[in-house]
C-alpha cells in the first residue's frame, strides 16, 4: 500500500517534515479541558424537552410541514420565538415550524444579541 508524503510542520520556516516535536502542541489533560457549550446546558430533559414536547412537536410538523421563514424548505424543527430560557412556552402561539437552515441563523442571531 502506497504511503502518503509527509507534510511540512504547520509553523512558517520550519524545516522539519513530519510531526515536529519543537512546535508540537502541547497535550491537555481532561480535567483542565475547558467545558464544551453542550456540556454546560445539560440534557435535553433537564431543559425542558421531555416525552410529552416530543410527541407534541411531532403533531406540530404534521400540521405545519413546511418552513415560516423560508416558505421553501420542509421544517424539521419546531422552535420557540421567546426560547424557554427567557420565558417562553410550549404554547403554540410562541412556536413556529423552521428548516436546519432558518434555525441556525435565528438562533445564531439570539446568541450574538445575548
Amino acid at each position: 500500500m502506497p504511503m502518503l508524503p509527509k507534510r511540512p510542520c504547520p509553523v512558517a520556516g520550519c524545516p522539519v517534515l513530519g510531526p515536529c516535536a519543537k512546535h508540537a502542541r502541547p497535550v491537555v489533560p481532561q480535567a483542565e479541558k475547558p467545558r464544551l457549550y453542550d456540556d454546560r446546558r445539560g440534557s435535553s430533559t433537564a431543559r425542558g424537552y421531555d416525552r410529552q414536547w416530543r410527541k407534541l412537536r411531532a403533531e406540530y410538523l404534521k400540521r405545519f410541514p413546511f418552513c415560516r421563514l423560508c416558505m421553501r424548505s420542509r421544517a424539521v424543527l419546531v422552535d420557540h420565538i421567546r426560547p424557554k430560557v427567557n420565558g417562553g412556552t410550549d404554547d403554540e402561539c410562541n412556536l413556529q415550524p423552521l428548516c436546519t437552515r432558518c434555525h441556525n441563523i435565528k438562533t445564531g442571531s439570539e446568541r450574538r444579541r445575548g
